[in-house]
């Protein structure tokens, strides 16, 4: 033991100590700012025995911080609470980003020596699945996907577990703004708004169309309005080459609304007016309705077996060959990308109103508020940051990308051929109505539409309908 020079007093007789190297026998109590020495050959055992014990600590210590890391090598759990460390959490997504999740839940395994286990359904069933879990006397989902528009219903509903707490500036920094203000709901003027979901990716509607049928009609460039795509139609009937121009995804389901609410922004319209009042009833969202009815029962345009397809049935139609174009999600692409025949275009605008147009959609990850690993479910949440370089959603879905560091990056771009095309189309693009009860919204909108498309009901009478019910149900 080193003491530098001071004056110590000992049995009241004072001494000039320089240095003293007997740190066993000793025991310092520092007061009134000079200090006592005593010396005593008697207390060395009590020391002797303290040191003992704290090396003791010590070394149970660092042995207990080593086994630590060899069981989660990189050191992701020191920032969480080890001492409830479930067998496994569980997953709820829908079939399209089963793929992409699986990869995830790989490296989250490997860093934290849970199980995941991953249920998967079809988007447009996914929602009952969600509500019938927290119905259950014993729910079991921890984490579970969601469409962005269902994500104001579900947050209502106590579904959601508030994401705040887990967030800060510098990775919410990283997200696109256009997919980042699809989670936030503000409840009033008074609190900062709260983040229900973290987003997963960003889509959109694209124009899909067989560059081979077109090259045999001496077309070498997709239409840039939807005037020139009937005038490529009509002049491959003329040709024998095709009976329709188009396939949809217009089966009862929610790609019914996604088509909808893109011709009626197509248009220059608004579901509601600056008062708030539903207005799609009329004017612009009146001639989308028009035009697609019209395309199936007057044009023949569209394939009538549009009207029994959803957004992925309509994709194996398309792969046919024999129907020129196709409007779809953005996850179609990953479906063509070895099929050198089938290209990707932004969707035709209408001469006298916008050059485009298209519907956002996308999807997020929350946490079930029902959830008992929380702390986990959220670690599983934050893997899609950690290996968003790795394992990139595009590879597997199709769909953007949710991070800014991603869209504009040449290499990404190089490998992705249709990723700035994706970053044009979302200019052009408009959000269905984020209200809390979409859901029942949209049951009210599939109907009414799916009559006018068969031809059971004007497209007037059936979008007047759809605002009664509507207006009647108290739905704002």
């Amino acid at each position: 033991m080193l003491i530098t020079k001071r004056r110590c007093i000992i049995e009241e007789e004072t001494f000039e100590l320089l240095y003293l190297n007997k740190p066993l026998y000793l025991f310092i109590f520092l007061i009134e700012g000079e200090g006592t020495l005593l010396y005593s050959k008697g207390k060395w055992l009590l020391i002797s025995f303290i040191i003992i014990v704290f090396f003791l600590f010590l070394f149970s210590l660092m042995q207990a911080i080593k086994l630590t890391k060899e069981n989660f090598p990189n050191d992701r759990l020191m920032d969480v609470n080890t001492t409830n460390i479930p067998k496994s959490i569980r997953v709820l997504v829908d079939t399209a980003n089963k793929a992409y999740i699986e990869e995830i839940a790989k490296e989250y395994e490997k860093s934290y020596g849970i199980n995941v286990e991953i249920t998967s359904t079809d988007l447009n069933n996914l929602p009952q699945e969600i509500v019938h879990d927290f119905k259950s006397n014993n729910p079991k989902i921890d984490v579970f996907l969601i469409d962005n528009i269902w994500i104001k219903e579900f947050a209502n509903a106590n579904y959601l577990e508030p994401l705040n707490k887990y967030l800060n500036n510098k990775l919410t920094n990283q997200v696109l703004p256009i997919s980042y203000s699809q989670v936030i709901i503000s409840h009033d003027l008074y609190t900062l708004p709260e983040v229900y979901a973290f987003p997963l990716s960003i889509d959109g509607k694209f124009l899909y169309y067989n560059e081979k049928l077109l090259r045999n009609i001496g077309v070498y460039a997709p239409p840039k309005t939807w005037e020139e795509l009937i005038k490529i139609v009509t002049i491959l009937k003329e040709n024998n080459l095709t009976d329709y121009g188009v396939i949809w995804g217009w089966g009862m389901g929610e790609s019914l609304v996604s088509d909808y609410t893109m011709l009626m922004n197509a248009f220059g319209g608004q579901f509601k007016d600056s008062q708030g009042n539903w207005v799609f009833n009329k004017d612009a969202g009146l001639r989308a309705l028009e035009f697609m009815a019209g395309s199936v029962m007057e044009q023949k345009l569209t394939s009538p077996v549009s009207l029994s397809l959803s957004d992925i049935s309509a994709i194996k139609e398309f792969s046919s060959g024999n129907i020129p174009f196709m409007i779809n999600w953005s996850f179609a692409a990953h479906k063509f990308r070895n099929n050198p025949d089938i290209k990707v275009a932004r969707v035709p605008g209408f001469k006298e109103y916008q050059q485009s147009s298209s519907v956002i959609g996308g999807s997020s990850l929350g946490i079930a508020q029902s959830s008992t690993n929380k702390e986990w479910a959220w670690k599983f949440i934050e893997m899609i940051k950690t290996t968003k370089d790795e394992i990139i959603v595009s590879d597997y879905t199709g769909s953007s990308p949710v991070w800014n560091d991603m869209v504009g990056n040449p290499l990404l771009m190089q490998k992705y051929s249709n990723l700035s095309l994706m970053t044009e189309q979302f200019e052009f693009a408009i959000n269905r109505p984020g209200i809390a009860e979409y859901s029942n919204w949209s049951q009210v909108m599939q109907k009414s539409i799916s009559i006018a498309l068969r031809g059971e009901t004007s497209p007037k009478d059936a979008l007047d309908n759809a605002t009664k019910i509507i207006n009647d149900k108290g739905i704002k």
